[in-house]
């Protein structure tokens, strides 16, 4: 059997759009089968609220997050036995810090009697929204945050600090005929409306990477670059999240220093 002439006949692997990357599975855990009857049943009762769909009945993982439900590789796990679990200061928060620096720059991490603009490592994505927007609440009254798609609790912890979550999604994603490949994307135009209309009124923009409110779909660099074009020009605060890690580095440097300015 020829198969060099084989596979000529088909696409070579550097022209397919996506290719796996080889690998071994390091552990698996097995979950109770659960027979279709049984998830119509539990599906029917939940009212097909994900929240109240028991994740154990879903064959193969809870599809609800994005979050530790791949198996891990083997230098992750021994990271874990490598860890410093000191309570505050270990070693882990001085490499991250170092690696942010290196990533975005010396204007971070700043001595404290310095009296800079700084930024803050927290310990859970829901943590850091509840500071970050429990301080832009502060800033006025009827204020609006625009997004692709509001993360749940991102959009439970800027309503509860009496500020507007707005979804800006893009057409693409509410038809379900389309073949676009990021109906993650922020609808700019709805964007550049509701800046001219309120400007004022939004303290920040920012971007969910990937728009799990929208599916887990995803954003494309040329959507990311767009919205950062749009925002910088009005000068207002602008911020990438991704969701599971909630990164917003950055945004209380820049939140700051439009306090400061208000204040003055």
């Amino acid at each position: 059997m020829d198969l060099s002439n084989m596979l000529t006949k088909y696409k070579s692997e550097e022209d397919l759009n996506s290719k796996t990357r080889p690998y071994f599975n390091h552990s698996v855990e097995f979950k109770k089968n659960y027979s279709e009857k049984e998830r119509t049943k539990t599906l029917e009762k939940a009212g097909l609220n994900v929240f109240c769909f028991p994740a154990e009945m879903i064959t193969g993982c809870d599809f609800l997050s994005d979050s530790g439900t791949t198996t891990m590789t083997n230098k992750q796990w021994a990271s874990l036995l490598l860890g410093d679990e000191s309570y505050g200061s270990n070693r882990g928060y001085f490499e991250l810090m170092h690696q942010i620096r290196k990533t975005f720059g010396d204007g971070f991490f700043n001595d404290p009697e310095t009296c800079n603009p700084n930024a803050f490592i927290f310990h859970q994505g829901r943590a850091c929204e509840n500071a970050l927007f429990s301080t832009i609440g502060r800033m006025g009254k009827d204020l609006i945050i625009p997004s692709n798609g509001h993360f749940d609790t991102t959009e439970g912890n800027i309503e509860n600090n009496h500020i507007k979550a707005l979804n800006l999604f893009s057409s693409e994603l509410k038809d379900p005929k389309s073949k676009f490949n990021f109906k993650g994307n922020m609808d700019t135009l709805r964007l550049k409306k509701l800046i001219k209309d309120s400007k004022n009124k939004i303290p920040l923009v920012y971007l969910t990477i990937t728009n799990n409110t929208g599916g887990g779909q995803p954003v494309s660099m040329e959507n990311i670059k767009e919205v950062s074009r749009i925002v910088h020009d009005a000068n207002i605060p602008y911020s990438l999240m991704h969701v599971g890690l909630q990164k917003t580095l950055g945004l209380f440097k820049d939140m700051r220093e439009h306090t400061i300015k208000k204040k003055l």
